[in-house]
């Protein structure tokens, strides 16, 4: 659930610090100190990268929550006199979960045709990959995207982001504990209970639709923004235009994908091993000496 998180703090440094620190899967934890260099002042970690060493894999419940944050308290507990992480304060928490088998890329398309409520500028969005509403000044921002494209691996895996920073962060939490896995878990789906039903294909559209249908999605869109001119009703073609293109199997009820009482089982999508560089580099001098 919780992917990066970032605290401010302040903790007497033990040892001249950098502003990072390295982990075994080659990530790292960031870190800000004070001008005078003696004091540690925020931390920002990604939990699954620290915890399985990518994000492809989702901290999934309160134990692998517990395990995350001790594991942080521990790492940055070499570099600082650090409290006990009960104590952190949250500035910053990405909120996430993953869904499989949902045509990822087809359904990111046909939110890009929405407005998230809110958020007054249009979503962000890049056909069959993500899409993102950013508001509040970057401090309250959601975004899907598929993660399987992202890791540049077979799947489908989509992902849903939702990042709150600052003031919207301790908004949305309430009287809530940000170290309680249900607490967080019950902030995301209020979040993503604002994203719209979608519904699934129908063969009933409009003439407009149905004309500009003809040549595919992109050129319907050309056509729609040059026959029409008033902002809401583009917006309104270019959903039923997205909505027939991707051609849903099912209606996608947010209230039914998210239950109230627990999430539904994580998905995990492990990214591409990379092969070592000397292993290249043994092969050229294999060939050369071949030659």
């Amino acid at each position: 659930m919780l992917d990066t998180i970032k605290f401010e703090m302040y903790a007497p440094l033990k040892v001249p610090c950098q502003c990072q620190i390295p982990l075994p899967s080659g990530k790292f934890i960031r870190l800000w100190v004070d001008p005078t260099k003696r004091y540690l002042t925020r931390v920002e970690c990604s939990l699954p990268k620290l915890v399985f060493g990518h994000n492809g894999r989702l901290i999934g419940d309160q134990g692998e929550l517990d395990r995350a944050m001790e594991q942080l308290r521990e790492a940055v507990a070499k570099v600082a006199d650090v409290p006990d992480s009960g104590v952190w304060v949250p500035s910053r928490c990405d909120l996430v979960w993953q869904l499989g088998g949902m045509e990822a890329g087809k359904v990111i398309d046909v939110l890009a045709g929405f407005r998230f409520p809110g958020i007054q500028k249009p979503a962000m969005h890049v056909a069959g990959q993500s899409v993102a509403w950013r508001g509040a000044k970057s401090r309250f921002m959601v975004s899907a995207y598929d993660k399987a494209k992202q890791l540049r691996v077979e799947g489908d895996v989509l992902r849903i982001e939702v990042r709150l920073c600052g003031k919207v962060f301790r908004k949305r939490l309430g009287h809530r504990d940000w170290r309680n896995f249900a607490d967080l878990y019950a902030v995301y789906r209020e979040v993503i209970l604002s994203l719209p039903t979608l519904p699934k294909a129908s063969t009933e559209h409009s003439m407009l639709t149905a004309l500009t249908m003809c040549s595919g999605p992109e050129a319907a869109e050309e056509v729609l923004m040059m026959i029409c001119r008033n902002k809401e009703t583009i917006r309104k073609y270019r959903r039923e235009i997205r909505l027939a293109q991707a051609k849903l199997p099912s209606s996608l009820v947010w209230a039914d994908i998210f239950p109230a009482a627990t999430p539904p089982p994580p998905v995990t999508i492990e990214p591409a091993k990379r092969i070592p560089t000397f292993h290249y580099l043994g092969n050229y001098r294999a060939g050369f000496r071949g030659f």
